[in-house]
């Protein structure tokens, strides 16, 4: 994981680069599908212990209730996406199964698709203590089911996603994803693993573990979980499935909180029975782990308690976090939860399910309320005397700080304290309304997209947090998600939008730089909303400003200075600019030509778009094109479009008329003196044969009439690039024939080569034919003139873009749909 790539400064910035910090977080919980609903679930003060006859029906085994607090809809699965046949898919255990999408989703939320990790030494902690489903195939079958084993958990997803890292099944009790956070941040710290999911599995699918915590006092026998409360009466056993991203912060896209301290202790010998915790020993821990963090106890507002909601365990509990952070200092009685008030004891899960809780209010600012509490339990003394509060309500958190205990039947002890990240996402600006929003997804199937794009219409409020992470993840490989969509939002109207599926195999890139004939006025001017194409376009007027040449000036839309006859300056300057600010920002998106063709003048941005020349040298030699045809007192010309082959063309023309540019084995340009051109295509007319005057300027260019041209350009081109550099490969030049693409002025793109491209014919149709038949085809320009020819020349199997369209009243909303596409 490259930090250079992948390293969000505005969120995760306000970590040390080696701070372990949580990037993403999913889950299934009692009644919720995801983390969101969780959430609602939370701040709405619900109860989402819900009875249901899905698992068990009242009085199986003699039970007095039914299942309740489920995960729902154990049933769907998306075998062929991780790569598990049916037959198998069948007998996974469902925790197995839904523990591969939920550890997927995790990583998605920290803006990272899990398929771009595969060979990576990710670590898989997993907790898992039920082996319902193995007893369930067990008692059918008669048999062992080794594929739903629960030491299958964590390798089942490790094997579908292709990491190296450690794979471990942790079991100790309700205590267990602690220990597997625990394990991880140990892991990480060591170097072993550059990240890890931390996750839990707890689905209780048959009743015979509640008959036994009913037996030993443990479960609630009215169905109630008050944690903390003077009527609580044992646990409720409850389902959940969750995950959590663990990161160093330097290569993190986002940063929910850092693990600041962690430890895992055993209490040992205790005399009242190995089931009933330790006061000392949760003091040891805690104060352990406050010192590991450097944290005060009076740095803490509230801490998210284990709480199982027993006689016994909760007042341990809470003396000794009495002693601890009930401080002689202490201004504020100390605020206490648990989650297990909302959901219910989901045990392997349930260190995690606190973690998850204690994130969502460093997000918020706000501590989730707990419900079933009324009164203090009497054994509780500091909760009896103040000193201890249940927050019973949402309360803004104003602690940078979040101790999460977890207990284990049996001895075990977690305790991790996590810290807010001090950036947010409510703290980045939201980007302008005025300009169009493109979103990119990709998805298993076509239904996955629209989904994405209905939530992002029907939540205008997201955060720029929420599209920096989603862009991170609209480029999966097309072999695990075939369908590909995009989306454009704009203020006031409805969203364009496509979905199609794409091909597994990598296609090439090609840019097609426009040449003359494409300006129009107003061009790019819609545009300037675009940073990174008005940064462009700012500095290209700097440029020209030196030549006494006002850019914005020239591209007013109520002046029109690009069909003036003998004045082509203007037009040079102005695609040129464009050309160099559209592939600005195409770089600025990460978007790298694999092949570079251009048209004519087209090959002045061309080199800008290779590299082989800058910004500036690209644009004053456009400039210097223009300032010497203007200034070489050329005879009158014009040229004109016709539809016919390249050699028809040389057998047609007439006297002082030449084929210059070879545009399609059906299309040229002619160019010659101006009387005989235009006697020339009124004959042509008459003939039925297509043609069409371009705006050239009153110039003819590409034949003998504006080689006196270039001896003007030579001299201030040296001066521009004096040590001209070599063109790439990818560069295909239209000035050379293929059979001199290897003389020293075809290679270097110097003061020969632009000189060259002015006065030889374009050889457009020879090079379009070097462009792979599937490739995706770029036409970067002010307008896509060549878009007809780029189609017959290349074929139906290559995608073609324009970006932008002359005269359209909505310019930008065109480039955002021609990005998405």
């Amino acid at each position: 994981m490259d930090p250079s790539v992948d390293h969000h400064e505005y969120c995760t910035g306000g970590f040390d680069p080696e701070d372990i910090i949580i990037s993403g977080m999913a889950g299934r919980f009692p009644d919720c599908d995801t983390v969101g609903e969780f959430k609602d679930g939370l701040y709405n003060k619900k109860n989402l212990i819900k009875f249901s006859d899905a698992r068990f029906e009242k009085g199986a085994l003699g039970l007095p209730y039914s299942s309740c607090a489920l995960v729902k809809r154990l049933d769907q699965f998306d075998a062929e996406f991780f790569q598990c046949a049916n037959t198998l898919a069948n007998r996974l255990d469902p925790a197995a199964r839904i523990h591969m999408e939920v550890a997927y989703e995790a990583i998605a939320d920290a803006g990272v698709d899990a398929c771009d990790l595969r060979g990576q030494r990710i670590g898989m902690f997993n907790a898992t203590t039920a082996d319902d489903s193995n007893k369930i195939c067990a008692a059918e079958e008669q048999y062992l089911n080794l594929t739903s084993m629960r030491s299958m958990n964590p390798n089942r997803a490790t094997y579908a996603m292709g990491f190296t890292g450690p794979s471990i099944g942790i079991d100790t009790a309700c205590s267990s994803t602690g220990v597997a956070l625990w394990a991880a941040v140990q892991s990480i710290k060591a170097g072993c693993i550059e990240a890890a999911v931390v996750s839990g599995c707890q689905l209780n699918l048959i009743p015979d573990a509640i008959l036994g915590y009913l037996v030993l006092g443990v479960q609630s026998p009215t169905g109630n979980s008050r944690p903390y409360d003077s009527n609580a009466d044992g646990i409720i056993r409850a389902e959940s499935v969750c995950a959590v991203f663990l990161q160093k912060a330097k290569a993190a896209r986002r940063a929910y909180a850092c693990v600041k301290a962690t430890r895992f202790y055993s209490a040992g010998y205790v005399p009242e029975g190995i089931g009933v915790p330790s006061k000392s020993m949760q003091m040891e821990i805690m104060i352990d782990a406050l010192s590991d963090a450097k944290v005060h106890p009076d740095e803490v507002q509230f801490v998210e308690g284990h709480a199982t909601g027993t006689q016994v365990g909760d007042p341990i509990e809470v003396s000794a976090m009495d002693s601890v952070f009930n401080t002689k200092n202490r201004k504020k009685p100390l605020l206490l939860g648990s989650v297990k008030g909302n959901i219910g004891h989901t045990e392997a899960c349930s260190g995690l399910c606190s973690v998850i809780k204690s994130l969502l209010a460093f997000e918020t600012g706000l501590i989730p309320p707990n419900i079933n509490y009324e009164a203090p339990n009497p054994g509780a003394h500091a909760l009896m005397e103040g000193r201890i509060v249940i927050a019973t309500e949402a309360t803004p958190l104003t602690s940078d700080y979040i101790p999460v205990n977890s207990l284990g039947f049996g001895g075990t002890l977690v305790q991790v304290i996590l810290k807010k990240n001090p950036r947010t996402y409510n703290d980045i600006k939201p980007a302008s309304p005025s300009i169009p929003r493109i979103v990119l997804f990709p998805a298993t199937i076509e239904e996955g997209i629209t989904t994405v794009f209905d939530y992002v219409k029907n939540n205008p409020e997201l955060p720029e947090e929420f599209f920096a992470l989603l862009s991170k993840l609209s480029f999966a490989d097309p072999f695990y998600k075939p369908f590909r969509g995009y989306a454009v939002y704009q203020e006031g109207k409805a969203p364009a939008t496509q979905i199609k599926p794409v091909v597994p195999a990598k296609k090439q890139v090609w840019y097609i730089m426009t040449g003359m004939g494409c300006q129009w006025p107003g061009m790019g001017l819609q545009l300037m909303k675009i940073d990174e194409f008005a940064r462009s376009m700012h500095k290209s007027a700097e440029i020209l400003k030196v030549y006494g040449i006002d850019l914005f000036e020239i591209l007013r839309p109520d002046k029109n200075y690009f069909h003036t006859d003998r004045k082509i300056t203007a037009s040079f300057v102005a695609i040129c600019s464009i050309q160099i600010a559209l592939v600005d920002v195409l770089s600025f998106l990460g978007v790298s030509p694999d092949g570079i063709i251009a048209h004519s003048a087209g090959e002045l941005a061309a080199s800008y778009a290779d590299g082989a020349c800058t910004h500036e040298q690209s644009l004053i030699a456009s400039y210097l094109r223009g300032y010497a045809v203007e200034s070489a007192n050329l005879p009158e010309g014009g040229m004109a479009a016709v539809g016919v082959s390249w050699s028809e063309a040389e057998q047609m023309c007439p006297k002082d008329v030449y084929a210059a540019c070879d545009n399609a084995d059906d299309s040229v340009t002619i160019s010659g003196l101006k009387e005989p051109i235009e006697k020339f295509v009124e004959k042509l007319k008459q003939d039925n044969v297509f043609v069409r005057m371009v705006n050239a300027h009153g110039f003819g260019f590409h034949c003998k009439f504006v080689h006196d041209a270039a001896p003007l350009m030579k001299p201030a081109l040296k001066k521009l690039i004096p040590n001209p550099k070599p063109r790439s490969e990818r560069w295909i030049s239209t000035s050379y024939p293929e059979s001199q693409w290897n003389l020293p002025e075809c290679k270097m793109c110097g003061p020969d080569y632009f000189c060259n491209n002015l006065v030889s014919s374009v050889r457009f149709t020879h090079a379009l034919k070097k462009i792979p038949s599937d490739a995706v085809l770029i036409e970067i320009g002010p307008h896509f003139l060549l878009q007809s020819i780029l189609k017959r020349v290349v074929g139906p199997k290559a995608s073609y873009h324009g970006l932008m369209k002359r005269n359209d009243e909505d310019n930008m909303l065109f480039f955002m749909e021609s990005l998405g596409k």
